[in-house]
């Protein structure tokens, strides 16, 4: 009787640990969901979700290239420009800009060299302009680098975590301690002969056999 009210109520004990464990889960689970939904909320009125840092990112890397981009823009213009003017040169029945099909040869070559000329200064200030968004852009990607550190961090701590509440040593130690401590009890408690005979004599019957084998009158 002692033996079974002992297993019985280590299964209180179980379930504890059980649910102690299970519940250690459960927090890991919702920390992540938790860790998940701050950096990829959802984007307004939809169902995606979209890294916190991805707008400001991108912004950040436009901002940087705009002025560089509008020399690049301006640089184009004034190409395409000088190869008017070039085949203005080189067949009198193009038109170019202002000057007609009646312009002089030099007018022509005048208005090229101009154009040529302000290829020259807009080349030199996109030098200056591609160093400074190299500069700009290098530190924008250090951010972005910070982010996706912050992400696999994240990733690598909750992996870490939800292993040490799987494999749990205190929750497995606690539970062999339970089972170990029921056979034991079982084992050097319970004693089929010796209940035996204590009943036995209880209600006065005399039994042939004993706990150590020996015959008893």
């Amino acid at each position: 009787m002692k033996a079974q009210r002992q297993t019985y109520q280590s299964f209180e004990e179980q379930a504890k640990i059980i649910k102690d464990f299970c519940d250690t889960i459960q927090q890991v689970i919702d920390r992540y969901s938790k860790q998940v939904d701050e950096m990829y909320p959802k984007v307004r009125f939809t169902t995606i979700r979209k890294h916190y840092g991805t707008d400001e990112m991108k912004s950040s890397f436009k901002r940087a290239r705009l002025p560089l981009q509008k020399v690049l823009d301006k640089l184009e213009q004034l190409r395409t420009k000088e190869k008017k003017a070039m085949d203005a040169i080189q067949n009198g029945s193009v038109e170019f800009e202002n000057l007609k099909l009646d312009s002089t040869r030099n007018a022509k070559q005048d208005k090229l060299e101009d154009i040529q000329e302000d290829i020259v200064i807009a080349e030199e200030i996109r030098r200056k302009k591609e160093a400074i968004y190299v500069e700009k852009a290098t530190a924008i990607f250090k951010q972005c680098q910070e982010l996706e550190k912050e992400r696999l961090d994240q990733i690598e701590e909750t992996l870490i975590a939800f292993i040490q509440v799987v494999h749990p040593s205190p929750y497995s130690t606690a539970l062999v301690t339970i089972y170990e401590k029921l056979l034991l009890n079982i084992k050097t408690q319970q004693n089929s002969m010796k209940d035996l005979n204590y009943w036995a004599k209880t209600y006065g019957v005399h039994t042939l056999t004993s706990t150590d084998g020996d015959e008893n009158q």
